[in-house]
């Protein structure tokens, strides 16, 4: 019979729930004021947090000067402690698209997607560079600031120390430097971008300045031969007496026809000047070896026999041989012996 009548555990923790929650308030101040060990304990030996909650409740106004106070005591600790930090920035706009001169270039072509962050790394390994770097550590400005006494190495210190970012990763590029003294982190970042500026940006505008001068040069040149040409032309038409396309059209075969004849006639000619000149040369060679020439009489005979003149000669000679035959013998005739 008895151990039909014990309640169950849970039956007993809701009661103990119950009982806990209709606990009057006298009895948390019993207990809170009471020894340590007579601090209600939570099932499994845990302290429970209902009585701090309470005492939280009943106390607050002292609670929250409490914390307060601390909270200023250690904002103040901080702030003189540690120090305040100033950042100090340059902005300049790397723009995706450059502008064009005369016609593009691939230098100058508009930027993809993946040459224009090639480009933005570029700009900020060149910014981080020893030239850069070195060149505004020269300033006179950083000189008074005396890194060399506080740095083992200036200048690696102030290449890991200046920031470049690019916020939203848009074409404005943000040159940083951060320090606890504003007038360092100024002096650092505007020597950095005037290094940037003398090494960087204006070498590439003086190429691109060059660039301008030599086209600038070409353009004269071919302007000026443009206007003789324009001017020859001109006075070419003012000779034919006409501006007139189609007459100048046929004014131009007509005299293509004449240069064509010209040059025929020419041909010829120079062909029978090259045939004489041979030939000239040959009597030459020949006159030149006359005298020691042997010609016999055969040869001669022939010669005249294909010659006419010659062989009109040769005929003329032959009559007055036998004319002169004839009046020997008459002679011989008529004289007695």
């Amino acid at each position: 019979m008895s151990e039909n009548l014990q309640p169950s555990n849970d039956q007993s923790d809701i009661r103990s729930i119950a009982v806990q929650r209709s606990t009057p308030a006298a009895a948390f101040d019993a207990q809170w004021t009471g020894p340590a060990d007579s601090v209600p304990l939570a099932r499994g030996g845990i302290v429970s947090t209902l009585p701090y909650l309470h005492a939280l409740r009943r106390h607050w106004p002292l609670a929250t000067c409490l914390g307060l106070s601390c909270a200023i005591v250690v904002s103040c600790a901080v702030w003189f402690g540690v120090g305040a930090k100033y950042t100090s920035t340059s902005m300049f706009r790397i723009a995706t698209q450059q502008d064009v001169r005369v016609f593009a270039t691939p230098g100058e072509a508009r930027f993809t997607v993946d040459t224009y962050a090639i480009y933005k790394a570029t700009q900020f390994q060149l910014i981080r560079s020893p030239f850069v770097i070195g060149v505004a550590l020269e300033d006179d400005d950083v000189k008074k600031l005396r890194l060399d006494e506080r740095e083992n190495d200036p200048a690696g210190w102030l290449a890991n120390e200046v920031k470049v970012l690019f916020p939203g990763k848009g074409e404005i590029m943000h040159i940083s430097m951060t320090s606890r003294n504003p007038i360092e982190a100024k002096t650092l970042a505007l020597a950095v971008t005037n290094a940037y500026i003398r090494e960087v940006v204006n070498a590439e505008r003086n190429r691109r300045l060059q660039k301008i001068s030599e086209l600038d040069i070409v353009y004269s040149e071919k302007d000026s031969a443009i206007r003789s040409r324009r001017s020859r032309l001109r006075s070419l038409a003012e000779s034919y007496g006409s501006g007139d396309p189609e007459a100048l059209a046929i004014k131009q075969q007509s005299k293509m026809r004449q240069l064509a004849d010209y040059q025929r006639e020419y041909m010829r000619l120079d062909f029978q000047l090259r045939t004489l000149e041979g030939t000239l040369e040959a009597h030459k060679a020949m006159l030149d070896t006359i005298d020691t020439l042997v010609i016999s009489d055969a040869e001669v005979d022939l010669r005249v026999q294909a010659d006419p003149v010659g062989r009109q000669l040769a005929q003329e000679l032959m009559w007055r041989e036998l004319l002169g035959i004839e009046t020997r013998i008459i002679l011989v005739q008529v004289v007695p012996v």
